[in-house]
């Protein structure tokens, strides 16, 4: 991770379980930069890190939607979205039991990171600091991150795990067929949501706002993407899919 960028300056500190910064981990940078730029019209920031190297920040309108970072062995996966989540004390969050960390307690410019493994296997990332992240205000806007879902077999022992770290609250929605949806409340609105999927490797899914779910279904395809869920009604909330990059990387779409 390198340091979370956005349009807004001199924000508070974040609350706990808030979700502060995105990047694409993938094993080729170039593909991934078209795929996304043709995919949802960002436009991209290349800014020189000194020793960390070039960082590609994806822009919409002057505002960074994620980061784009060559694969590492340790970040969990080969080609994945990372999400990253403040917290109060980094440290004490990586002396949890039964996780795994990929990356320890880091500093950058606004604060500290890490990258962890939850205890379901479901990486995701930490911060400590000052980012500059605005207050949701209105609808989701098309082309940004609008939510944030946890696929996990063990949705009982995650909510067990991120109630304390994030001061996370939990609530359940019958889906009927689609069974138990978890809601992860911080305070009065909806963090993110968890699915229960069995003999599923647990990830985090990143959700971005589109104005036609099908179109973005058939322009990703067209682009070398995969359908992993094609386009399906949520009844009183719109419309999404779930795509996979070439690099193998799983995004999602909702049209609202």
């Amino acid at each position: 991770m390198n340091e979370p960028r956005t349009a807004h300056q001199n924000a508070p500190i974040t609350l706990p379980g808030t979700f502060v910064w995105h990047e694409i981990n993938t094993p080729d940078v170039a593909a991934s930069r078209t795929f996304y730029t043709e995919l949802f019209g960002w436009d991209v920031n290349v800014a020189d890190m000194g020793d960390a190297g070039l960082y590609t920040t994806f822009v919409q309108n002057e505002t960074a939607i994620a980061g784009l970072t060559q694969a590492r062995g340790d970040a969990g996966t080969p080609a994945a979205w990372i999400s990253y989540t403040a917290v109060m004390d980094l440290d004490a969050a990586v002396q949890q039991d039964d996780i795994h960390v990929h990356v320890p307690p880091t500093p950058i410019p606004d604060g500290r990171f890490a990258l962890i493994a939850d205890p379901t296997g479901a990486v995701i990332g930490l911060f400590q600091g000052q980012p500059e992240v605005p207050t949701p205000d209105g609808p989701p806007v098309v082309g940004t991150v609008c939510w944030h879902e946890l696929l996990t077999p063990h949705p009982a022992r995650a909510a067990a795990f991120y109630g304390p770290l994030l001061g996370w609250t939990t609530r359940t929605v019958d889906m009927g067929a689609d069974g138990t949806y978890w809601l992860f409340r911080q305070g009065e609105r909806d963090a993110a949501g968890m699915m229960n999927l069995p003999d599923t490797p647990a990830g985090w899914l990143c959700y971005i706002a589109v104005a036609d779910a099908d179109a973005t279904v058939d322009r990703a395809a067209a682009l070398g993407g995969r359908i992993r869920v094609a386009p399906r009604d949520i009844p009183d909330v719109g419309r999404f899919a779930i795509l996979e990059d070439p690099a193998g990387a799983m995004v999602a779409v909702l049209a609202f």
